[in-house]
């Protein structure tokens, strides 16, 4: 704020009384200052003011001319009068005002020079049956009062003394009425020119250690011409005699067209000792090529007994931008704590309610907390246009001590100091809701609305899932359209910010749902928000902000939220469901194992993957980590699809992952999600970077159905039954079973790409011979009944089963570890029966 000194125009006496250091600024706001029920008394009927006329005096016998408006004017140290002399031509000839004078003197007797306002008529013939007025000043006595003026309306005439005769006098006296009273209104003519006027009640709050006051002062042009109402000035002054310049929110050059009616919004401040009770609004105009300023007409001022420069929560203001009301409130606010200072963010719309585009002016704002202090908040668009009936938005951010703890905070939209303005005020002011700063937030919706589209924003879900040494933080979106047709899909940008630290953009990716191209009206489109962060890192708070990317350069806040905790991964049971538009499928456990191997061992799961789309697709990869009791994370190799799949077709899934034998098989849960690669669902040629929407089955190993018989070994989707096993020795390094099996296929799957594989070990008590042979692969095994299979083993000790015997055994092999399905022990080296026998 500036400091307010004396004006060398005609503006006033300002006094030592008024604005000083800003930093002294320290009271609280949004007080109202006491007012007296006199000061706010209204009548419901508001009547015309009878006029300023001191008097008439009769120069025929039908014309006449009139005193009146008799006003003072202020300047430093300086008093000056004004006044107006209406001749009044009733005759039917002309009239020449130049054999006229008024004379201007105090009731001491001293005279003063009189000068004609430059602005006054060229001509001083008045036409007959008209009227016309003539406008004059004088510098007088700056300790006068009206009382001590008198005025003499002299006639030019040679045959008298001094060549004056003395028309007549009129003296001021206590009862000469140049004030507007509060509850009428005053029309000022010149001319053919009418001009409504009407001061409203004012409003006042304390700010600091000044009164911050505002009035509204009605406009209404009756005559049958444009009016510039930009040639008014407006000032106020105290029944101490101080005197303030104001300012308006009148436009430069601003017009008023015939009937139409103008409130212009009046402001101003004073130091709070200055006591505004009794006060005039004095009225100027600034006319001609001289910019000649004179008085018009005074006003007796009124308060309100509360303020309304001030809105309350949750309530807007109507401001005025180059004549075009605007509708101005706060859409949302909120605080981001740190360890140091918090940042606070406020959003304001704006709604412009007239015809017309305007640009927001530079206003600046400031947050003023409850005990007083200012902080300034700055906003983030520098060019802001407001089109007819589109809200817009304007997002401020500004930085507060942690150490304050303001019970409210009051947002001040600040008027700068222009050229053409006396100095900057406060415009309005906006009570905030109670900030956010604590408590998770993900339960508020935002609403957005750009040039063409409406929309409903609300944070859905999150989670935090495994990924190597670091966690992945998914927050998921939910954008609906509400407007009244299909919209654009917006192109949104996002910051995020963990316990106050922005995170580098490129390292958030935005991840979009659904495969589509627009928003049916009432339908919704889904994103992910997604990050990295160290695995063992700590955050409290997390806040995010939604940025619609308008153009190149130009964004708008969408909205804000706070999250301090994020979701468990989703328990899904037994099946995952996957919605997104164009890639639905279904994920159903099937069997869960753990194999073995010397040195490791291996968690190994099966899944039914079904292809729920209408079309034939392929289905989603997947990216997963398997979980153990004690919290230990293991990535899941997974064996993901690569064909398409007809509607409601299934494929067998397989994920595992090796681990070490120490590590427990009870507890064990897999969890499982869409695989990213670089912001986009991953193909199945990517290598994933990511993954989303994850779920996480509870695994435990399954007790392993090992039989002594070989009859109905379950090798998903086979079952395989070895109708009959036959041995020998061929020389001393070879030895040959001969098997005849039955090998059915359940058919539950449309496609498996999983080769399954059988590992045969013979044991004769030292040594161990193996065999691996696939299942439908070369060499190996075949669908169907009575297949003949002949399984060779070598070894340079392998005769010594002809003297030990040995045990079969068969398992499913993976990976280099095993399942057992079935063993048998056979006592001679030599067999040639049903393998149900034993000999």
């Amino acid at each position: 704020m500036k400091k307010l000194g004396k004006y060398t125009c005609t503006v006033a006496l300002a006094a030592s009384l008024l604005i000083s250091d800003p930093s002294q600024l320290i009271y609280a706001a949004n007080t109202p200052s006491k007012a007296s029920a006199a000061d706010t008394k209204q009548t419901n009927r508001v009547t015309a003011f009878a006029g300023t006329k001191l008097k008439t005096f009769n120069i025929t016998s039908k014309s006449y001319i009139e005193i009146s408006d008799v006003l003072f004017q202020y300047s430093n140290n300086e008093k000056i009068v004004h006044y107006t002399v209406t001749v009044h031509n009733k005759d039917n000839r002309n009239l020449d005002f130049m054999d006229y004078w008024v004379d201007v003197q105090d009731t001491s007797g001293s005279k003063y020079s009189v000068q004609a306002n430059p602005n006054n008529s060229k001509s001083n013939r008045v036409a007959p049956q008209s009227t016309q007025s003539f406008k004059f000043y004088a510098k007088v006595n700056p300790k006068l009062n009206y009382y001590n003026l008198k005025f003499k309306l002299i006639k030019w005439d040679f045959s008298m003394p001094n060549y004056e005769r003395v028309i007549g006098e009129a003296r001021v006296t206590s009862k000469y009425a140049n004030v507007v009273p509060s509850n009428q209104y005053y029309i000022l003519t010149k001319g053919t020119e009418r001009i409504r006027t009407y001061l409203q009640p004012g409003s006042r709050f304390n700010l600091g250690d000044t009164t911050q006051f505002q009035a509204t002062f009605q406009l209404e042009n009756s005559g049958n011409f444009v009016k510039n109402v930009s040639e008014y000035q407006f000032y106020i002054k105290t029944k101490a005699g101080n005197i303030v310049k104001l300012n308006t929110d009148i436009a430069t050059d601003q017009k008023l067209e015939s009937g139409k009616k103008l409130d212009v919004l009046l402001s101003g401040e004073v130091k709070t000792n200055v006591d505004l009770n009794g006060s005039q609004l004095f009225v100027t105009q600034t006319e001609g090529e001289a910019k000649f300023e004179s008085p018009v007409a005074n006003y007796a001022m009124t308060w309100q007994a509360a303020s309304n420069i001030i809105a309350e929560v949750n309530k807007s203001k109507t401001i005025r931008i180059d004549g075009v009301q605007v509708e101005t409130g706060i859409e949302y606010s909120y605080v981001d704590e740190g360890e140091k200072q918090n940042d606070i963010s406020v959003t304001l719309k704006f709604i412009n309610k007239g015809s017309k585009a305007v640009k927001l002016p530079k206003y600046q704002f400031e947050l003023l907390s409850s005990e007083g202090v200012r902080y300034p908040i700055l906003p983030e668009a520098e060019d802001l246009e407001l089109v007819p009936g589109i809200q817009k938005e304007l997002i401020l951010n500004g930085k507060v001590p942690v150490s304050v703890a303001s019970k409210s905070w009051t947002l001040l939209l600040q008027q700068p100091k222009e050229e053409n303005k006396a100095s900057g005020y406060v415009l309005s002011g906006f009570k905030l809701p109670t900030v956010k700063t604590g408590g998770s937030d993900l339960s508020l919706i935002r609403q957005y609305q750009n040039e063409n589209s409406k929309y409903e924003i609300a944070v859905m879900n999150t989670e935090r899932l495994p990924w190597g040494d670091q966690d992945i933080i998914n927050i998921y979106l939910e954008v609906r359209n509400n407007g009244e047709k299909e919209q654009l899909i917006p192109d949104i940008k996002s910051t995020l910010k963990m316990n106050g630290a922005a995170l580098d953009a490129k390292d958030i990716s935005i991840i979009k749902l659904d495969n589509q191209i627009l928003i049916p009206t009432g339908e919704s489109i889904r994103y992910v928000i997604s990050t990295k962060v160290p695995y063992n890192y700590k955050f409290s708070k997390m806040s995010l902000v939604l940025n619609d990317q308008l153009e190149e350069k130009k964004t708008r806040t969408m909205g804000q939220f706070t999250i301090n905790e994020l979701a468990q991964v989703k328990y899904v049971r037994n099946s995952y469901n996957l919605d997104s538009k164009g890639r639905k499928a279904t994920l159903d456990l099937e069997n869960s194992y753990r194999f073995e191997a010397k040195n490791s061992s291996m968690y190994y799961v099966e899944f039914s993957y079904s292809n729920k789309e209408d079309r034939i697709t392929e289905l989603p990869v997947l990216k997963g980590y398997f979980k153990t009791k004690d919290g230990k994370y293991i990535e899941a190799e997974i064996q993901n699809v690569k064909s398409k799949l007809s509607p409601t077709g299934r494929a067998l899934l397989i994920a595992s992952a090796q681990i070490p034998k120490s590590y427990d098989g009870e507890g064990v849960a897999f969890i499982v999600g869409e695989a990213i690669t670089t912001g986009k669902y991953s193909t199945i040629e990517d290598k994933p970077d990511s993954y989303i929407k994850a779920g996480s089955f509870n695994v435990p190993v399954a007790v392993n159905e090992v039989s002594d018989k070989f009859q109905d070994m379950k090798i998903n989707p086979y079952l395989l039954t070895f109708d009959k096993v036959d041995a020998g020795i061929t020389g001393n390094s070879a030895l040959t079973l001969e098997i005849r099996y039955t090998l059915t296929d359940s058919k539950k799957y449309e496609v498996n790409e999983n080769k399954k594989k059988l590992l045969f070990e013979i044991n004769d008590g030292n040594t161990t011979y193996e065999q691996i042979l696939e299942i439908e692969g070369e060499k190996g095994l075949v669908v169907g009944k009575n297949q003949q299979l002949k399984v060779e083993f070598t070894g340079p000790s392998i005769s010594r089963v002809l003297s030990n015997g040995y045990k079969l055994n068969v398992y499913e092999y993976n990976n280099g570890h095993k399942k057992l399905l079935a063993f048998k022990d056979y006592s001679r080296f030599y067999v040639s029966q049903n393998n149900n026998d034993n000999s």
